[in-house]
């Protein structure tokens, strides 16, 4: 977790970018702010210390503290993360998170978390804010909808306008456009085809994938496994692979495994997009009155918290969430600092972890298969 001095700057720092707050504002009392954040009014006071040290905060003898700019003085050290971070899920980009604000704060730089909610319309209004807000540099992890290639290099094209270094976080924009932006994201392409080699390992022949078409990261994890399915020597029929519909998150995957399961040879394993998919088609399965992993095995990738916690226990692929962020705050840095050795492109590799939903090993066991 951040510690919570750089938390209550990051709040504050947030609410002044959302426009929550402006030039002239008055911040809540400490108490207030202690009370609706839980956090106590010594750690608050030393928050609002630093931001009063940097001007952008002042502090006036019997009337408060207000907002005195909306920049720091002697330079920006603030950083901006335009991020799609779930409100009703703890998600990767929600973990990353906070893992790049705690090594920011380690330089002595705070965050502002702009969240787009893959929303192109708050993404655009993040941006238009960046240069009057006077952030150092920028975290942008591009918007994940199907054909939203044109939205995002729009946006990255603005914030080159805008002489604003910025790193792509989580997933490219485009094949074509792979070399032209610095990028740190996960090898998913080789993490399907580990998945698919350990269900072979497992005797299954009939896999199916539920997918996400049009979005890069689900797009590479795809033709990973149509790739191993391919020199497997195994037949992919047009009907083991499903596209989620524009759904809420909590429904992605139910029907698309309804329609498996109701084909003449359903498959007998299949692979999520994520693991918020792979509950969702352990729960409709169970509901089904079929079994896991009996009945069907599953897999997602993320290893979201409650992954472990299903019943049964989720295989999915680990992503490399400390490692990744900690890269991408080096390399915005080397921008920010113009000593970047030029744009790059780092793909990690990611772990399988075995669990019981696909029947691989006994309960309260667990085994973590590293993609070499």
């Amino acid at each position: 977790m951040p510690e919570k001095r750089v938390q209550i700057r990051s709040i504050i720092l947030t609410a002044l970018n959302q426009g929550e707050l402006a030039v002239g504002s008055r911040l809540p009392t400490e108490h207030e702010l202690a009370r609706q954040y839980g956090i106590s009014r010594a750690t608050i006071r030393e928050g609002i210390a630093s931001l009063v040290q940097e001007g952008i905060l002042t502090r006036r003898r019997g009337a408060g503290t207000f907002v005195a700019s909306l920049t720091p003085e002697n330079g920006s050290k603030i950083i901006a993360a335009i991020v799609p971070c779930m409100r009703s899920h703890r998600d990767s980009f929600g973990e990353s998170i906070r893992v790049i604000e705690d090594r920011l704060h380690e330089d002595g730089y705070s965050m502002i978390l702009c969240n787009h909610e893959n929303d192109p319309t708050r993404a655009q209004r993040y941006v238009h804010r960046l240069s009057r807000d006077g952030v150092s540099g920028v975290v942008f992890a591009p918007v994940q909808l199907p054909d939203g290639k044109e939205f995002n290099l729009r946006i990255v094209r603005q914030l080159e306008a805008r002489n604003l270094p910025f790193v792509l976080m989580g997933t490219p924009i485009s094949r074509d456009t792979l070399s032209r932006f610095s990028i740190v994201s996960t090898d998913g392409f080789s993490a399907s085809r580990q998945i698919v080699r350990h269900l072979m390992g497992l005797g299954h022949q009939r896999i199916a994938y539920i997918r996400f078409e049009g979005v890069f990261t689900d797009d590479e994890r795809y033709s990973g496994y149509l790739e191993e399915m391919r020199l497997q020597g195994l037949n992919v029929p047009a009907e083991y692979v499903r596209n989620v519909k524009p759904v809420a998150v909590e429904l992605q995957g139910q029907e698309e495994v309804r329609q498996l399961l109701n084909l003449p040879q359903p498959p007998t394993a299949v692979i999520c997009l994520h693991d918020l998919a792979a509950r969702n088609v352990m729960e409709e399965v169970q509901r089904l009155g079929l079994r896991i992993p009996q009945d069907l095995a599953v897999t997602g990738f993320g290893d979201l918290h409650f992954a472990a916690r299903l019943d049964p226990p989720l295989t999915t692929v680990r992503l490399p969430i400390q490692e990744e962020a900690e890269l991408l705050v080096k390399l915005l840095f080397e921008k920010v600092r113009g000593v970047s050795a030029g744009e790059q492109q780092v793909f990690l590799n990611a772990d399988l972890v075995v669990r019981q939903s696909c029947g691989a090993v006994s309960a309260r066991e667990s085994q973590v298969l590293s993609n070499l």
